[in-house]
């Protein structure tokens, strides 16, 4: 089952195993293995996957992802060497939900505009800003709904 990314990076530990499932923010290739850098939303950060050439179809999954594609990543957490981040996902297997075309897909690396956003309201939520929103707002309207609860009103 698919954890969500915001709790293993709050409370996952070395040598767990995890299956998460998100949209690429990044990729980058090196000579043996690439980094996929996965979110789901629930948290700013996103997890870094470490998937390696031995990775049952590494060759033909790698290139087909690029920013935007949705994934799952089934692995082992280890310490992350790297500055920043905590943990890391050492990737068993890696499946390709949905590719996202590199030269047409809209997000890219880099802040967009609120006017370029409101013509792709699909897509939105999949950016910090208004993910944090969303986030926020979710915990506005779950609070709300407590109080009166926990005084007998009724929905």
């Amino acid at each position: 089952m698919s954890r969500r990314i915001a709790d293993i990076l709050r409370n996952g530990q070395p040598n767990e195993a995890v299956t998460v499932q998100g949209w690429v923010r990044t990729k980058r290739e090196q000579k043996e293995f690439s980094f996929v850098e996965v979110n789901d939303g629930t948290s700013m950060a996103g997890l870094q996957a470490v998937v390696s050439q031995d990775v049952p179809g590494y060759a033909e999954a790698i290139k087909r992802i690029n920013t935007g594609a949705s994934v799952e990543v089934a692995g082992t957490l280890v310490e992350s060497p790297a500055k920043g981040q905590r943990l890391e996902l050492k990737a068993e297997s890696l499946m390709v939900y949905g590719e996202a075309d590199a030269e047409t897909y809209p997000l890219q690396k880099k802040r967009h505009s609120f006017e370029f956003l409101r013509d792709i309201a699909h897509l939105r939520s999949r950016t910090n800003t208004l993910g944090a929103v969303f986030r926020v707002r979710n915990a506005a309207a779950t609070a709300i709904h407590n109080f009166f609860q926990e005084r007998g009103f009724l929905w």
